[in-house]
């Protein structure tokens, strides 16, 4: 008696199934808000200095290289007649959210100013307000 004979492994015409492609999970709402906002207020530091004011709180704190700025007029004062034309370049960015309320962004990289390139790193706390973020306090740090 012969015995059955089985197609060996060979034999079989397989093609693996394709899976579909997993979609991307959805993208938390405070990293959307984070990556604008970044986008604005660098590009309104750059190239739009004269409405930086408007990103600002009316109760706002900078604090650029260990000094103070503690009002709205001090602060837009500051980056219009103070800080030299920059051009920023983003290395490094991180958020933190606390609920709907506060959104704090983590920045460094290099900055153009007059130049010469310098290393920075900035924090700012934002709060919503009337449903858009505003700048409560900033700390801007020339690192080199």
């Amino acid at each position: 008696m012969s015995q059955p004979s089985y197609p060996r492994s060979q034999d079989y015409n397989r093609t693996p199934r394709a899976r579909p492609p997993r979609p991307n999970p959805p993208e938390d709402t405070y990293l959307t808000d984070a990556k604008k906002f970044m986008n604005l207020y660098y590009d309104t530091l750059d190239n739009k200095r004269d409405k930086i004011v408007h990103l600002y709180a009316a109760t706002c704190r900078l604090l650029f290289d260990g000094n103070p700025f503690s009002s709205g007029d001090d602060i837009n004062e500051f980056w219009q007649k103070r800080f030299p034309t920059s051009v920023h370049t983003i290395r490094t960015q991180d958020f933190k959210n606390h609920g709907d309320t506060f959104l704090i962004l983590m920045t460094s990289g290099e900055v153009l100013l007059e130049a010469q390139r310098r290393t920075f790193s900035q924090v700012l706390v934002c709060q919503r307000q009337d449903g858009m973020w505003k700048i409560m306090s900033d700390g801007y740090r020339l690192l080199n």
